[in-house]
């Protein structure tokens, strides 16, 4: 916990990442295929440190593609070009693969994320914060009127996973709000007695946020983000990016951002 809670630089904004300047140094006829990365929006930070070294270190150009405003199935189905997917959400590897769209051979974990427990900071009293709160303590130490925000389970990944870590907790359904997206969690979470669930790297980032508690590890809670490689001409270069993601220095870059990697 004293890992996941460590001090995370700001978040950087923006969808796209781009290497190609390093790889425009060698000759044309010397320089790799450009690799694509798509990815869910939460690993951008990590990501963007870990193809800044790879592209270095391997004079190639990348570009980093962020999940966050699009339907990755949907954009891969239409053509676009990716050579990796990264992300949560197991429904989306079923119908890529349904589909013959990945190499079923190279689907590895790369990273997992604890979720939290967060409210507007200064919003509860000081000693709600301390190292030894119990998540019950927290749910329902505050009295009834608090309630919980979690992203929509039925159309988010993150929000099935906090209503299985409410259930878990036996909260009463009428305690759940849902909410459709990102940006209405974080307005939710600016009214008085209001606690939400978010994954902990996103909320360690967010200067707005306490994180109050971690909850529970266990597969119905923690994320765990899955590698695809998408077929086509890039797969070489998407296995060698994977292997790289192996490496000490990339997972340094996962860990300092909140994540756990899974190699």
């Amino acid at each position: 916990m004293r890992r996941i809670l460590q001090s995370i630089l700001s978040l950087c904004g923006g969808v796209l990442f781009a290497a190609a300047a390093l790889a425009a140094t060698l000759p044309r006829a010397e320089a790799p295929g450009q690799l694509r990365v798509m990815t869910d929006a939460a690993l951008l930070p990590p990501l963007q440190r870990i193809i800044r070294d790879y592209a270095v270190a391997n004079h190639q150009s990348v570009t980093l593609i962020s999940t966050a405003t699009k339907n990755p199935a949907r954009l891969i189905e239409e053509g676009a070009e990716a050579d990796l997917l990264i992300s949560a959400d197991p429904a989306l590897r079923q119908t890529l693969e349904h589909r013959g769209q990945i190499d079923v051979f190279a689907t590895p974990p790369i990273a997992t994320a604890e979720l939290a427990m967060v409210a507007k900071k200064g919003a509860f009293a000081a000693n709600t914060l301390s190292e030894s709160l119990s998540l019950a303590a927290l749910l329902y130490g505050e009295g009834a009127k608090t309630r919980i925000v979690i992203l929509d389970p039925a159309r988010s990944v993150l929000g099935a996973h906090s209503f299985a870590a409410l259930r878990m907790q036996n909260i009463a359904p009428e305690q759940v709000t849902f909410v459709a997206d990102a940006a209405s969690l974080s307005a939710a979470l600016m009214e008085p007695d209001t606690l939400g669930i978010m994954l902990a790297p996103e909320a360690i980032a967010d200067a707005n946020l306490e994180l109050l508690t971690l909850l529970p590890d266990s597969p119905e809670v923690t994320m765990e983000f899955t590698a695809l490689v998408i077929a086509g001409d890039g797969m070489d270069s998407a296995r060698d990016f994977l292997k790289y993601l192996e490496e000490s220095s990339a997972q340094k870059h996962l860990a300092h951002f909140g994540f756990t990697p899974r190699h």
